[in-house]
C-alpha cells in the first residue's frame, strides 16, 4: 500500500483484467481473466527501424480494464484528488495520459475505479506499463504510486 499523506489517501492495488462485474446487492467486485501478457501475431511482415521500434505502430483493438482501489488514511475526512493513468512503452515514452477525479466521501473508507481501455498502440515488443499517479488539484506535480506491467510479444504468422 502506497500512502500519500497530503491527499489523505493510499493506493491499495491495481489490476489489469479483460472483464469485471460488480454485484448490485453486495457491491462485491469479480474480475475475470487477469491480463499480464498479450501475444500479437501479424499477418503482414513487421518492419522495424534500426532501434527495434516498428516503422508503423500497430493499433490493437483490445478491450480490457484497469481497476484501482484507493483507501482513505483519516476516515473522518473526505478525500478528493486527481488520478492519472499513463501508458508507457518499453522505451519509457508516455502515451496519452488520462486524468480522472476521484472522491471518497466522509461516510466511505475506500473507492474502486474501473478504467475501460478499448485499444492500445504498440510500437515494439517488450514490457509496457500503466503508471498510476495522484495529485491534489491545487498542485501541478503528480506522485507516482504504482506501475502495472503488460508484456507484449510481437511475431509474424
Amino acid at each position: 500500500m502506497h500512502k500519500i499523506e497530503d491527499l489523505n489517501v493510499a493506493h491499495v492495488w491495481s489490476v489489469l483484467c479483460l472483464q469485471s462485474t460488480v454485484d448490485e446487492e453486495t457491491n462485491e467486485l469479480s474480475m475475470f481473466k487477469i491480463l499480464e501478457e498479450l501475444n500479437v501475431t501479424s499477418k503482414e511482415k513487421l518492419r522495424y527501424k534500426k532501434d527495434g521500434v516498428l516503422e508503423s505502430p500497430i493499433g490493437l483493438p483490445v478491450t480490457f480494464q484497469l481497476i484501482t482501489l484507493w483507501q482513505k488514511i483519516d476516515v473522518s475526512k473526505n478525500a478528493k484528488f486527481d488520478a492519472r493513468i499513463e501508458y508507457i512503452d518499453p522505451s519509457g515514452v508516455s502515451h496519452k495520459p488520462f486524468d480522472h477525479e476521484i472522491s471518497i466521501p466522509k461516510d466511505k473508507t475506500r473507492a474502486r475505479h474501473r478504467f475501460n481501455v478499448s485499444s492500445i498502440l504498440v510500437n515494439q515488443g517488450g514490457d509496457y506499463h500503466f503508471r498510476i499517479s495522484a495529485r491534489d488539484k491545487s498542485r501541478k506535480a503528480f506522485k507516482h504510486v504504482a506501475d502495472i506491467p503488460l508484456t507484449i510479444t510481437l511475431k509474424e504468422e
